[in-house]
Formats: structure tokens, sequence, C-alpha cells
């Protein structure tokens, strides 16, 4: 090739050059955004380490599938079944044994934790304690990798002895920073409802029931129930109960740990059902149907039926006192299955049975 010719491609080439140096700046770019795509989506979804590896936290394109089975030794196994949501292809499983065999609650799961009770060397059989027993609070990620939260009772490693200082029974909030605890038995006084910070253990909030009735002298006393969370954390709600009777009930604010008693109207029957809003409103029936002896229960559903008595459904609010009536139904024995929707919204059936369902929404306070 000539000098002439390669004065005449040389602006060719400068061209071709420079297209290729733009396109490779271009795609390392690209690649430097996509690497830190990749690194933000999987930063995002993770959990402080626990037992010194990566946690791996539940995915929204996974379903988990649960079952509880008592093995030969009296203990539960519990297993769980990550899939994929849209193939229903099994992604993991994986199994805890040891499991708490007759607790009343699944195990709590959410985002990135399972939470479960554990009990070791007890005997179901003879139902006595073993020398090294121990019952606790354990937290388990998604890829079956476990650790103790709290030890409830029993031995720790090395010999110590962890005397019972916490019921056997727990709440995580749906954020999974919070723990909530019952402190010591009915009639100590440093009976408590109690919340932890889910990584350290340390007390975040604590009310004793004698600090409580001290504050709320109307309220009578009764036992702390655990409650349930709002489905964003922002509130703790649960009951002051004896027995069936509720004696009164409270909503804890999370972060600000706002601690309010609301006492109940003095209509509520023991064992009526009833439920709570979030809002501060209570829905409830006029008559008893449960008391804990299934004969007295149709007993009382008996005495109301021959004297006409109709089945009323309240809607009292702790704000107001005030109270409205919802609906009323001829059998005395129906139930209304309440459930709130939302802080102002109501859902409940009328006969006849299966039940039609109806939606009250409060609109003023």
């Amino acid at each position: 090739m000539t000098v002439g010719t390669m004065s005449l491609l040389s602006p060719f080439i400068k061209k071709f050059i420079k297209k290729q140096l733009i396109l490779s700046i271009v795609l390392f770019a690209i690649a430097i955004v996509a690497g830190y795509v990749w690194y933000a989506y999987q930063s995002s979804s993770e959990i402080p380490p626990i037992n010194n590896h990566q946690a791996r936290c539940f995915q929204e394109s996974e379903t988990v599938d649960f079952k509880m089975d008592i093995n030969e030794h009296g203990y539960g196994d519990a297993t769980f079944i990550i899939k994929d949501k849209y193939t229903g292809v099994e992604n993991l499983r994986f199994v805890v044994d040891h499991v708490f065999p007759n607790h009343y609650r699944e195990p709590e799961r959410y985002r990135c934790g399972i939470y479960l009770i554990r009990i070791f060397d007890f005997d179901f059989k003879k139902f006595v304690k073993l020398s090294a027993y121990n019952i606790g609070l354990w937290q388990y990620d998604y890829a079956g990798e476990g650790k103790e939260v709290v030890l409830f009772s029993g031995q720790r490693k090395g010999g110590a002895q962890v005397l019972p200082r916490y019921g056997f029974d727990f709440r995580v909030d749906p954020t999974e920073k919070y723990l909530v605890l019952i402190k010591e038995s009915l009639g100590s006084a440093e009976y408590a409802l109690v919340v932890k910070d889910l990584i350290t253990t340390q007390d975040i909030f604590s009310s004793r029931l004698g600090d409580m009735l001290a504050q709320y002298p109307g309220i009578k006393p009764g036992s702390f129930d655990l409650g349930k969370w709002s489905q964003d954390g922002r509130y703790l709600k649960g009951s002051i109960y004896d027995g069936a009777y509720d004696t009164a009930y409270y909503r804890l604010e999370r972060d600000t740990w706002k601690f309010e008693v609301f006492p109940t109207p003095s209509d509520l029957p023991s064992g009526a059902e009833r439920a709570v809003s979030f809002g501060g409103y209570l829905a409830y029936s006029d008559i008893t149907s449960f008391t804990g002896d299934a004969d007295m229960d149709a007993q009382i559903e008996e005495n109301a039926r021959q004297s006409g008595r109709k089945e009323n459904l309240w809607l009292y609010s702790f704000w107001t006192k005030q109270k409205t009536k919802i609906a009323s139904v001829d059998d005395p024995s129906w139930v209304f299955k309440l459930n709130w929707l939302s802080d102002i919204e109501l859902e409940y059936y009328i006969p006849p049975a299966p039940g039609i369902r109806k939606v009250y929404t409060i609109t003023s306070n």
C-alpha cells in the first residue's frame, strides 16, 4: 500500500478507532453500573450475620411451606420448604429439631428470620426435666442457620444454671428489631411486660403490673397478654386478662414507647366474642360465648333463647367512652366472626348461616 493510499485511509482509521474507544468506554460504564446495582440488591436483602455467615433473607419471588412432626422422642421436627412462587421449584428445605412440640402458636416467620422455641433434655414420656434441660427462643435465617436468642430456663454451657425468668412465649415485631416477653410470673413484684432489643437482648421498655395498677387504680388485676403487632410494626396491642374476662387493654407505640391502658366497658361480659383495633376501638357481643365449660356455655345460650333475648354487636371507643350498636340477631349462639380490616373497618357476619359478610366503617370519633 502506497503512502498516498495510507493518507487517504487515515481519516477512516482514526474515525474507526474513535468509535471503538467510545464503545469501550460505554461498555465499561454499563459494567460499573450493573455491578453497583447487583451489589446494592445483594446488600439490601441481607441482615446482620448469624453465627458468622451471611444470612439469607426471604425473597419476594419465594413462598415458604411449614409443617411440624412429633418424633419418637416427643420433640417437634419443624420442616421449612422454600419454593419459587412462580414455578413451584423447591429452592431449599431444612429441618429444625427439638422444637417445643405443643406450643399453641406456629413459629413466627418474617422477611429475614424464623423464630421458634426449642427444648432440650426433657423426658416427654415421664414429663420430667433431665440434667442438661434447657428451653429458649431461637432465630433461624432462610438458609437453615440458627442461633439462640434468649435462654428462658435451664443449663448453660459450662454448667451455669439459669432460673426461669421469662414465660415460654414471645412476639417479634415485623421489622425484626424488637422482642416482647413476659418477665417473672403473676404474683411476683417484678411481673412485667418487657420489650427487648432483638440483637443485644437489652431491655428497651418495661411495665410492671404493680406500677400499671397504681397508675390506673380502677383496673382489676390480671395477667399480661403478649398481644399482636400491627403490620407496619408501629403498635403492639394486647390485654390484661383474668381467665375469660378482659380487665383492660393496652397499646404500646414502638420507638416512642408510649404506653396507653384502657379499661373495658362495664357491660363487657366475661368470655364474650370481642376484637380490638389498633385505632382504639373494641367490638364485642353482649352474650357470653366461652366460659371454659361447654355445658355452662350451652346453658347460657339456652337461658338467653328461652327469655327471647337478642345478641347484640357493639362498638366501643376508648377515646370517647361511647358505644354504638352495629347489629342485632335472634340467635344467642351466633358468632359474628369479628375481624378488623384496618383501624376503622370492622368485618363481621350476620345470619343466615354460613353468614352474610358486612363491613362497618367508623366515620368519626
